[in-house]
């Protein structure tokens, strides 16, 4: 990440200069500062505009009151380098530009802790709590609402995650495609379960098992691709309220080929082509296989955009978020 130490001590030399100036950006936090002495400083200033603070500063007491203040070394809150801050800031400083980016750092390193803290949940646990990420997506949308406040967005505008976007399940178009292009060979046990799920809801068997399915069950949700189309052709003939049976869903396939790539033939649809019937623990062996594959991506995501600094934080952490919403089991919004 990117060292901003030079934008903390043009913000800190342009409020020393002029210290109203302090009360354009409310919302920078002493933890948004990484040079020590700036962060005592922001820490000082927290604490009102005491008389030697108005121009012309007076460096030593300065000095002298952020030693009492912190445990820092006395070279680094010496009168000399409080001057230096005053002196080389820009002439025509702009503090609240110097302060978004500060803020941009600091939601990406944010965001970077949480990215590793879902994969190390993701790679640790065979059976995650969802519990465990709920504060994960709290602090997502938190971080969001200080994004917001800082640029002063509207209320309507895309922002960092909201409170309910952060939870909102992954419902992406699926491609046929696995992830990134690559075929990922599931495990027997978890290709016998989505085959199972998936024949379930083709023919409703056992009777009620469609709906159950299709409430429980998203199209990203199944590893093997071509089950996941067809499970998606499913999904689309029983929103509009048409007949599903494998004639259907084939016919639905084809249909849908340019846009959604392959799904199973008409023969592998057949009855009696599929594996046998849906088993008690199918539906959470395949539920269970996707959150750890939202986890994982999810904090694959976060850490890789917020690494990217040319990367739209608001852009990639809705994405984030959404993976992460799967993850909960949250009614989609």
């Amino acid at each position: 990440m990117i060292n901003a130490e030079f934008v903390e001590k043009a913000l800190l030399g342009a409020i020393l200069n002029e210290p109203t100036r302090r009360e354009e950006v409310p919302w920078l936090e002493v933890n948004d500062f990484t040079n020590p002495l700036c962060r005592a400083l922001w820490q000082h200033f927290r604490t009102g505009v005491a008389p030697h603070l108005t121009p012309p500063i007076d460096y030593v007491t300065l000095s002298d009151a952020l030693r009492g203040e912190t445990d820092l070394h006395p070279r680094l809150t010496a009168p000399s380098q409080i001057a230096e801050l005053q002196i080389q800031a820009p002439g025509d400083a702009d503090p609240v530009a110097y302060g978004r980016i500060l803020v941009e750092l600091a939601i990406r390193k944010q965001l970077i802790c949480l990215g590793l803290k879902i994969g190390t949940v993701a790679s640790q646990n065979i059976q995650p709590d969802h519990a465990e990420l709920l504060p994960t997506l709290d602090a997502i949308a938190d971080l969001g609402h200080r994004w917001q406040r800082i640029h002063l967005l509207p209320p309507s505008a895309p922002s960092l995650g909201d409170s309910q976007g952060s939870r909102r399940l992954l419902a992406t178009p699926v491609t046929g495609r696995g992830d990134g292009g690559r075929q990922i060979e599931p495990s027997r046990e978890l290709a016998l379960a989505e085959m199972a799920a998936l024949k379930a809801a083709v023919h409703d068997s056992p009777k009620g098992s469609r709906s159950l399915l299709l409430a429980r069950l998203r199209p990203g949700d199944f590893s093997q691709p071509k089950i996941a189309v067809t499970f998606h052709a499913v999904e689309h003939l029983n929103s509009t309220g048409s007949h599903v049976d494998e004639i259907t869903v084939a016919w639905e396939l084809v249909r849908g080929f340019q846009d959604w790539g392959p799904g199973l033939d008409l023969n592998e649809l057949r009855r009696d082509a599929l594996v046998g019937q849906i088993q008690p623990g199918d539906l959470q062996t395949v539920t269970s296989a996707a959150l750890h594959r939202s986890m994982t991506k999810a904090g694959t995501e976060l850490v890789r955009a917020a690494k990217n600094l040319r990367a739209d934080l608001p852009t990639f952490s809705e994405r984030a978020s959404a993976f992460l919403g799967k993850a909960t089991g949250v009614t989609p919004v």
